[in-house]
């Protein structure tokens, strides 16, 4: 097993003092409304034909990732 030792814990303070040094680029625009438009593909396709029983948790998840973002 890896050696853990001189590693810290990845904190609120840190990630703000690393986010001060280095700032976030903000997203496009066109991020949140190709987001919006995957998310409403989802629900016609969902709805135009329903996933099969094997493949409805991945949909799931999916589709719950998009309305998280969204």
């Amino acid at each position: 097993m890896a050696s853990t030792e001189g590693l810290m814990p990845i904190t609120r303070a840190f990630l703000a003092s690393y986010y001060d040094k280095y700032p976030f680029s903000p997203l496009s625009d066109d991020v949140s409304r190709l987001s919006s438009d995957m998310a409403s593909l989802i629900k016609l396709l969902t709805v135009q034909s329903p996933p099969s029983q094997g493949f409805r948790s991945t949909y799931l998840f999916i589709a719950s990732a998009f309305e998280f973002i969204h």
